[in-house]
């Protein structure tokens, strides 16, 4: 498993990503200089339409600045620190609601402290700002705050190999543990608490699982550090496993916050 290319290390292509900030910061530019146009009666219109762009460009930018897998914690040789990777996911996913923050409070405070009407298009990209911020940071944080359930429960994380099935919009994925036969986990319904847009470049065909079959736990991607909170996809066809799994391996799920089924 250790012999694995380098080039999964990192999830995304960096250039692509800059490269798409840089539109993005320009469409806010553009457009907020259009939205100035709002004072003037003859270009009503095309002020109007520099709304709609300049919030369109502001939503992008949120999106491409959304904190990615810092690979912080990973390891493709020794057990992984998942501990080190949420916490690192927390720090992210802060960082990233403080500037959005910061830009509600600007926009909030320029428009009411200064008297000028080249400000006021910031009112309405505060406000979208404001929706960005809670929106992205609570899920974010929620489904991080899950990973770390499992992470206090389940200490010792085993390499399982993967098989990626499915890849959804805002982090919601499928995939399924194991190899045929014994070994093979029920399909798992996943979410992504950083909401990567794709899987690593490659994709990796191991990865570390703290958890149970039967009721869930914690895939992380070996390389970038990817965190994936899984659970059974069809809860009910598992149920019999869940029935047979013993006091023991029922208590650690409860602790893990596995014993019912997830929104995912």
């Amino acid at each position: 498993m250790s012999a694995m290319s380098a080039a999964l290390k990192t999830p995304k292509n960096p250039k692509t990503r800059k490269g798409g900030t840089g539109k993005a910061l320009g469409a806010v530019v553009v457009g907020y200089a259009l939205a100035l146009l709002l004072t003037e009666d003859s270009v009503f219109w095309l002020g109007l339409l520099g709304v709609f762009v300049m919030v369109g460009g502001y939503i992008a930018l949120s999106l491409a600045t959304y904190p990615k897998a810092s690979g912080h914690g990973a390891s493709d040789v020794h057990q992984p620190e998942m501990a080190i990777a949420v916490r690192a996911h927390y720090t992210a996913i802060v960082g990233w609601f403080a500037a959005q923050a910061a830009v509600v409070v600007a926009g909030l405070v320029g428009t009411a402290v200064v008297e000028t009407t080249y400000l006021f298009p910031l009112m309405p990209l505060a406000i979208f700002a404001a929706m960005m911020g809670l929106g992205g940071a609570g899920s974010g944080l929620y489904w991080t705050w899950r990973c770390a359930r499992v992470v206090r429960a389940f200490q010792l994380p085993a390499a399982r190999t993967f098989r990626p099935l499915n890849l959804q919009t805002n982090g919601k994925r499928s995939l399924r543990l194991g190899d045929a036969g014994a070994d093979e986990s029920p399909i798992m319904a996943g979410m992504d608490p950083l909401h990567h847009d794709r899987w690593p470049a490659g994709r990796e065909d191991w990865v570390w699982f703290a958890g149970d079959d039967a009721f869930g736990g914690l895939v992380m991607l070996p390389h970038s550090g990817v965190l994936i909170f899984v659970q059974p996809k069809d809860w009910g066809e598992a149920g019999s496993a869940r029935r047979a799994a013993g006091p023991e391996r029922t208590q650690l799920a409860d602790c893990a916050g596995l014993l019912k089924p997830a929104r995912l």
